[in-house]
C-alpha cells in the first residue's frame, strides 16, 4: 500500500488517506518554568494514521535547570490532542517517588503531559523537588489529534 506525498483528504471516514511518520523534541518544564535545562536524549518518534497518533522514545535530563517549581510536565507533542489521554512510562530513574509508587503521565487537551505518581494511596503530581538532574525514562502513548 502506498500513500501520496501530500494528503488527499476524503469525506469518507472509512478511507485511510492520512499517514505520517516523524520525530519531535520533547520539552521539560514545571509550573514555574525552569531555566538552564539540558537534555541527554529527548528525540521522540511518532506515527500518525488519520487522527490517531502514537509517540514514544527515551527522555533523559543532564540538568533539570537552575530554577523551577510545582508540578513537572512534558510538552511539544507533534499534534494538538482533542482530549485527555494517558501515557505509559517505564524504566524510570532519577526521581524520588514515594516507595511503591510508579511514574505515569496524563496528556491534557493543550498537549501538555503532566507527570504523576500512582500507588495504593492514589495519584499525586510529581513535583520539581522529586526530580534529579539525571531524570530518565521510556515513554509511549496514543491520543486523538484535533485535525
Amino acid at each position: 500500500m502506498a500513500f501520496p506525498a501530500t494528503q488527499v483528504a476524503s469525506t469518507d471516514p472509512n478511507t485511510l488517506d492520512d499517514y505520517e511518520e516523524g520525530t519531535f523534541l520533547m520539552t521539560f518544564g514545571a509550573d514555574a518554568a525552569p531555566t538552564g535545562v539540558t537534555y541527554g536524549d529527548r528525540t521522540m518518534r511518532y506515527v500518525k494514521i488519520g487522527r490517531l497518533v502514537w509517540f514514544g522514545g527515551r527522555f533523559t535530563l543532564t540538568s533539570k535547570g537552575l530554577s523551577g517549581g510545582g508540578g513537572v510536565a512534558l510538552g511539544a507533542l507533534p499534534f494538538v490532542p482533542t482530549d485527555y489521554a494517558a501515557v505509559a512510562i517505564a524504566r524510570s530513574s532519577g526521581h524520588a517517588l514515594t516507595a511503591g509508587n510508579h511514574l505515569s503521565g496524563v496528556i491534557n487537551s493543550a498537549g501538555v503531559i503532566g507527570l504523576v505518581q500512582d500507588g495504593a494511596s492514589g495519584t499525586t503530581d510529581v513535583t520539581w523537588a522529586m526530580v534529579t538532574n539525571s531524570f530518565d525514562f521510556m515513554i509511549s502513548g496514543f491520543y486523538l489529534a484535533a485535525a
